[in-house]
């Protein structure tokens, strides 16, 4: 996204489009993690997450959040600490289509920014 900020900046790319992109790519990169959240749940992540550093802790804290706000936590991990608790939201959505929607909603004006 810096490079193409740059871009933009010099008048080669639009921002909106830029932005769009961008969202899209969010959304690209993150359907193999919801399908990874979906299948192997809190115990793959528990098991495995220490490699992406994601602790027992990271866990508990997206659990609590994610039950205080619903499916709009999806959108709002976008801005937290990176992808760890967006790979953590993954498995709450149960339907594809929701968690598309809560991605890009995140991720575009992420992007745009």
């Amino acid at each position: 996204m810096p490079f193409s900020g740059y871009l933009v900046f010099r008048g080669e790319f639009g921002l909106f489009w830029v932005g769009l992109a961008g969202a899209f790519g969010c959304v690209v990169g993150s359907v193999p993690a919801y399908y990874l959240g979906l299948y192997g749940g809190r115990p793959l992540i528990e098991k495995y997450g220490k490699y992406v550093l994601v602790s027992r802790h990271d866990l508990d804290i997206a659990d609590r959040w994610f039950e205080r706000y619903g499916d709009w936590a999806i959108s709002s991990a976008v801005f937290s600490r990176g992808s760890h608790f967006h790979i953590i939201s993954c498995r709450v959505a149960k339907e594809t289509s929701r968690f598309i929607v809560y991605t890009f909603v995140g991720s575009f004006p992420w992007c745009l920014g």
